[in-house]
């Protein structure tokens, strides 16, 4: 069994998660979370709920946000399935969201590097299992 992701979406391997989403040239994809006190706190390896992720949507980033996090921007004729859904934008363009939680690039960090922030963190759905293997809900390539 094969989970939907778009056509510029891949799985990297890493030791650390088991794997990452990032895009086809190799940029690792970040979300905004909320911690539960109301701060800004680092998403790591257990993601809130996807109606979390829903009521968040694209407030997470605002003003000045979009110069450092780009937005993952979908294709007009792309099409949400599963985890995958598509944010409207009030720019008029698409973006990506996974499990509810709206995609972003980090614009400073060099392909393939994943650096992480205070606020942004890789979006990794990945468990690992106490021999270090990945249980994950997408399949690793």
């Amino acid at each position: 069994m094969r989970y939907f992701t778009p056509a510029n979406v891949k799985v990297r391997k890493s030791h650390r998660f088991g794997g990452l989403l990032e895009t086809a040239d190799n940029r690792t994809l970040y979300v905004r979370e909320l911690g539960g006190d109301g701060a800004d706190s680092p998403l790591r390896g257990a993601r809130g709920s996807q109606s979390t992720g829903m009521r968040i949507g694209l407030t997470g980033c605002v003003a000045d946000c979009d110069a450092t996090w780009r937005p993952f921007l979908a294709a007009d004729d792309d099409e949400p399935s599963g985890y995958w859904s598509i944010y409207d934008r009030a720019d008029g363009k698409k973006q990506w969201a996974y499990f509810g939680y709206a995609l972003y690039i980090y614009v400073d960090e060099p392909a393939g590097k994943t650096y992480g922030h205070m606020t942004y963190d890789d979006i990794d759905d990945f468990e690992l299992l106490p021999d270090n293997r990945s249980r994950d809900l997408l399949r690793l390539r």
